[in-house]
């Protein structure tokens, strides 16, 4: 079965990666798709040409449905474009030979790892910023610089 996602309108699209679909995206976005270090690194930096790609791989499909490239982009955001960027991986997995295959599964791996590892290391990050501002202004004199007390009335100058 191939890969598929549902937009925030509800329409299904499939997707499925072929030689003539590659072909059409190199052509049309200047992207190869099918070089699995800089297609990738292309499509993971910028998400407009991860859209621009996603719409090239249903046209067809939108064309029978009468919804336009710019329809397409309004109904993907969150975690519907977390899906069908999903769908669109499963999809170049699919496509893969074998040996492609299992590096470009490696290389899923290793990213939701990063990832992960990243989410953890800004959570701990964001807890000791809020745990020292709150030791932080429990030290607080009132002549710091941040009380109102020890900043000076300003006043017009007798020139």
């Amino acid at each position: 079965m191939a890969p598929s996602f549902t937009d925030s309108a509800g329409r299904t699209w499939t997707l499925r990666i072929d030689i003539a679909a590659a072909r059409r995206i190199r052509e049309r976005l200047a992207v190869d798709i099918l070089d699995l270090n800089l297609g990738m690194d292309r499509l993971s930096n910028d998400v407009i040409l991860m859209v621009d790609v996603l719409w090239l791989l249903v046209e067809q499909q939108a064309e029978q449905q009468k919804v336009t490239d710019e329809q397409f982009g309004q109904s993907l955001h969150g975690d519907v474009l977390g899906a069908a960027i999903d769908a669109y991986l499963e999809a170049l997995l699919a496509f893969c030979p074998p040996r492609q295959r299992q590096l470009l599964t490696s290389m899923k791996t290793l990213s939701q790892e990063s990832t992960e590892t990243l989410m953890g290391i800004l959570t701990n990050a964001e807890q000791m910023v809020k745990t020292m501002r709150g030791t932080d202004r429990g030290r607080r004199s009132p002549g710091s610089p941040d009380s109102s007390a020890s900043t000076p009335e300003l006043t017009p100058s007798a020139n």
